[in-house]
């Protein structure tokens, strides 16, 4: 769907706002400045380019904001982060905004962080760098921003949405899917791991913490049914629908309420369910994706969720549990059959080509969030975490292989699950960081 000739619609004439001129960047947040161990450095000023790469109209009770770095998928960089925040900052004081909504005018909606940028700069000014630990406070303060946001925010997810694409989405109150959807948190395939508050949102969701686990350790991606049924979308209708829904947001005054909005979005949507028929008798008829294996998925990864045994880095039982689950459906446990079998057998070559150290702190961090009051807490352990991340290997290693040289063959510094120790993960959680630091 084509966002700029809705937009223009709506504007009924009205011009997008002009950009600020390029003003200096904030000094690091406390975060990152703490981290960096030089809280005086400070980053060079933003050139005035990249702030056209966040658009935004002002059609009647609506802010409309379009990402627009479409060779880039729309990743976003430091810049589009801080104008971002600036902007919602902005309209939470503003009385006549009733909604706001994020959108693309490109394929993606979002696919992920400006990693590849990150990855420079660690090579540029050291591993662990000021620059690279912004990047992270700055995003994640975004994150806890649109959580708390007093204002309905609606993501339009027509297209793909990765990584830092779910940080600006899924932590709003609606997120609406389309055919063009596709959903995948790919970080352990990079040395990484799911963050944007992942470690708060996929424990729970609606499908389980079974499947937050599985999506989390192998990448799986997910089309808008799956992305309903998960909870990671609130709503789906046709892309060509959009245009109409943007007009309708538009016309319920800066008043309109959570729950109108919501009745909006089902009237939109609720034709795109197979002629009515309701979300749950379409996926009881015709599952899809991880839904043909929700036994099996239940299976290898609900455990890691019952509890940590004091022996290994993940809950339950670990990595090392899951990889033996999955050796028992290949073998036929759980009576699953040849499907079943076949399943396994690809889920645990996946598993095998990613960071054994990814893999380890992605499950403790899952298990470890599950149990945090709220997202706020979530975010405050993955700045930690991604703070001793940046100072090691495999990041550096996983964006060389997938992004940069994209020989797809990674040299991991551990060379399976058995050599990382509980000692080794445990590291990454020794320097918690305040909730404050996330607060600009």
């Amino acid at each position: 769907m084509q966002l700029s000739s809705s937009i223009a619609r709506l504007a009924r004439g009205a011009a997008a706002r002009p950009l600020a001129a390029a003003q200096p960047q904030r000094g690091l947040s406390a975060a990152a400045a703490a981290a960096s161990g030089d809280p005086r450095r400070r980053p060079l000023p933003t050139p005035a380019h990249l702030l056209e790469q966040i658009a935004y109209t002002e059609p009647p009770n609506l802010r409309v904001v379009t990402l627009n770095r479409p060779e880039a998928l729309n990743a976003l960089t430091l810049p589009m982060l801080r104008r971002l925040t600036r902007l919602l900052l902005q309209w939470e004081k503003n009385e006549s905004v009733g909604a706001v909504v994020i959108g693309t005018d490109s394929k993606a909606f979002c696919a992920g962080g400006d990693v590849a940028q990150v990855y420079r700069d660690g090579l540029a000014e050291g591993k662990g760098s000021a620059a690279q630990l912004d990047f992270f406070a700055e995003e994640y303060a975004f994150n806890r921003l649109l959580a708390t946001s007093t204002k309905p925010t609606v993501a339009l997810l027509d297209g793909i949405v990765m990584g830092g694409g779910a940080g600006v989405s899924v932590h709003g109150d609606f997120r609406v899917a389309t055919e063009r959807s596709l959903f995948a948190m790919p970080e352990t395939a990079i040395g990484l791991f799911p963050d944007v508050g992942a470690s708060h949102f996929l424990p729970r969701l609606a499908a389980g913490p079974a499947v937050g686990a599985y999506v989390a350790l192998t990448g799986a991606r997910l089309g808008w049914r799956e992305m309903l049924s998960a909870g990671l979308a609130t709503h789906a209708l046709p892309s060509s629908r959009l245009p109409a829904l943007l007009a309708h947001l538009g016309d319920m005054g800066p008043t309109a309420t959570r729950g109108a909005i919501d009745a909006a979005l089902a009237d939109y949507e609720y034709a795109y369910y197979y002629g009515g028929a309701t979300q749950a008798d379409a996926d009881a008829a015709d599952p899809v994706g991880y839904q043909r294996r929700a036994a099996e998925i239940e299976r290898v990864f609900g455990p890691v969720f019952e509890g940590k045994d004091g022996e290994t880095s993940g809950g339950g039982d670990g990595m090392e549990g899951v990889m033996a689950r999955l050796r028992e459906v290949e073998g036929g446990a759980g009576g699953g059959g040849e499907e079943a079998r076949e399943w396994a057998t690809a889920t645990a070559t996946t598993l095998g080509k990613m960071s054994p150290t990814s893999l380890k702190v992605t499950l403790r961090l899952l298990a470890e969030g599950a149990a945090k009051e709220g997202v706020e807490q979530c975010l405050a352990m993955e700045l930690g975490v991604v703070t001793r991340m940046m100072q090691g290997e495999d990041f550096y290693e996983g964006i060389r292989a997938m992004l940069i040289d994209k020989d797809h063959a990674p040299k991991w510094a551990e060379t399976g699950l058995e050599a990382v120790s509980d000692a080794a993960v445990d590291e990454y959680f020794a320097k918690p960081v305040k909730i404050a630091d996330l607060r600009r």
